[in-house]
């Protein structure tokens, strides 16, 4: 599909270009491109410590991206929201400011642009600190973001995020909850090969 609908679009802009031309550029940066998914796939799986570094570190690319893509369709549509205060200081670590609005009111389960609640970004940053102020403040631990469909539970499990995954079991997060690809928070410890959180999910799951 993806080779197809990127031919179309390269016809349309360089119509004067040989179709096989096209249809050869389009199958090779395909191929590269999902090579290269097969082997961070691959990696994951048998070599999951040496990736795991990897993986945490294109979270925050793949959040831009998101991010970004969303960005671009609410301006050309006319419909361009800005982030709701809270957010911005969950965001940007300010720990002081998320406290001050939450004392006057702020909704804790509120979600950025693309659907990601408060507790998830924080979870997903490693802010152990602001994770447990949303909690305290009455954030839902089990909420969902429109997005993935994932929980903070998944996201600090994918990010080997041993403390904020103890703060969120403890807190009472579901620890067989799937995200919108079928994976659990407990298939995420493992892919990344973190036996101190897979060791955690199993106990709060008493297995």
């Amino acid at each position: 599909m993806s080779v197809a609908t990127e031919g179309f679009v390269v016809a349309r802009f360089f119509g004067e270009l040989p179709r096989q031309t096209i249809r050869r550029w389009m199958v090779q940066s395909n191929g590269i491109t999902y090579a290269l998914l097969v082997a961070l796939l691959s990696g994951g799986v048998l070599a999951p410590k040496v990736s795991a570094p990897l993986m945490n570190l294109m979270e925050p690319v793949n959040e831009a991206l998101i991010s970004g893509v969303f960005s671009v369709i609410e301006h050309v549509s006319g419909k361009e929201k800005k982030e709701p205060p809270l957010i911005r200081a969950v965001e940007a670590r300010d720990l002081k400011e998320a406290q001050e609005l939450i004392s006057k009111g702020a909704n804790v389960n509120q979600t950025d642009d693309v659907g990601f609640p408060a507790l998830s970004i924080a979870a997903g940053r490693r802010d152990e600190k602001m994770t447990k102020l949303l909690l305290e403040a009455g954030a839902d631990v089990n909420a969902r973001s429109a997005t993935l469909n994932d929980t903070a539970l998944a996201r600090a499990a994918q990010d080997s995020n041993g403390e904020t995954v103890r703060i969120l079991l403890a807190a009472g997060a579901r620890v067989d909850d799937r995200d919108g690809a079928g994976w659990t928070p407990l298939f995420n410890a493992a892919l990344t090969g973190d036996l101190e959180i897979v060791e955690a999910l199993l106990s709060a799951a008493g297995t």
